[in-house]
């Protein structure tokens, strides 16, 4: 059964912006690994946070700068009636144009065009490959924005699926960016000291909506692949692809749809490992959306739809 949570073995400062997370666990895990697994989703997620703060940091520089530039456009139009009435019609009137696609749910089938063979294991004495159900699963989403419009793991196939939605312009949207991650993960104690390497299949499918109108309007979406390496639920190493990114402003929009699911490629993780300690390896998806209304209006969607057939670890 799935646990949620607001992350409680984080210190006080991290607590304040904790991420929501959801973890299921396998029935074999006992007590004390299940919270060495919550601990390692914990620094992940937190990690995560912080990242993505220090991108929206950035981010919100440009956006000062553009709001500047446009106050006086702004003001024009705020004054004068007609063009008032204008960019209220098209904020409330300016159509939203895609098809969603039937992307992966959590419970269907999903085809794996890829075999754990092909990704070239050459110490096989040392090399063991995981496939489904995994040790855990995990989702979590940045409560800084909005939760996703859609989250959902399914360990037994390790499938999960993401969707975000935000602004006036997309139905059912949150009036935040949305940030969410979803994935699987290993645990392992070595009994001698050597080097924890790990790979995983990722097959996936996704589509993304970006649409701004109006002055001082954007919309951005991103998503992509990750994966990590914690000691004792601390973060060690990370590893991410990010496989789509666009943005849109002034009076553009735009979609793309990928229904035919596509491998990603290696994205080998390794780290020393000491005899005694705990490891965990983690592998996921992530998704985020975001927009800028300005004076109209603007919205995004970032969905994706994943599968990690197998997870193939090098150990002492």
């Amino acid at each position: 059964m799935a646990v949620t949570y607001e992350s409680s073995l984080l210190s006080a400062p991290e607590q304040e912006r904790a991420p929501a997370i959801e973890i299921d666990f396998s029935e074999d895990l006992t007590s004390e690994q299940r919270k060495i697994a919550r601990r390692s989703v914990e620094r992940m997620a937190a990690a995560g946070v912080e990242a993505r703060e220090q991108q929206r940091a950035v981010e919100a520089g440009y956006q000062e700068l553009s709001d500047a530039i446009n106050a006086p456009l702004r003001k024009a139009v705020e004054a004068d009636e007609a063009g008032r009435r204008k960019f209220e019609h098209l904020r409330d009137h300016t159509p939203l144009r895609f098809d969603e696609p039937t992307l992966l749910e959590a419970g269907a089938e999903y085809p794996v065009a890829v075999e754990a063979a092909d990704m070239h294991i050459h110490d096989v004495r040392a090399t063991q490959v995981f496939s489904p159900p995994y040790h855990f699963d995990w989702r979590w989403h940045n409560t800084g924005g909005s939760a996703p419009y859609t989250s959902s793991t399914n360990r037994p196939l390790g499938q999960a699926s993401l969707q975000g939605r935000c602004g006036p312009w997309i139905p059912g949207a949150g009036g935040k960016f949305v940030e969410a991650h979803a994935g699987f993960g290993l645990l392992f104690r070595p009994t001698v000291n050597g080097l924890l390497s790990g790979d995983s299949l990722r097959v996936l499918g996704f589509f993304w909506v970006v649409g701004a109108f109006g002055i001082g309007s954007n919309a951005t979406v991103e998503g992509g692949t990750e994966c990590t390496i914690l000691e004792d639920g601390k973060l060690k190493a990370v590893n991410s692809h990010k496989l789509w990114r666009k943005r849109v402003s002034v009076n553009e929009w735009a979609d793309f749809v990928q229904t035919n699911p596509v491998t990603d490629t290696s994205m080998r993780t390794q780290f020393p490992m000491r005899a005694g300690h705990e490891y965990t390896f983690n592998v996921g998806f992530w998704i985020y959306a975001d927009n800028t209304a300005g004076v109209g209006t603007s919205g995004a969607i970032s969905a994706l739809g994943g599968r990690v057939p197998s997870m193939v670890v090098t150990q002492p």
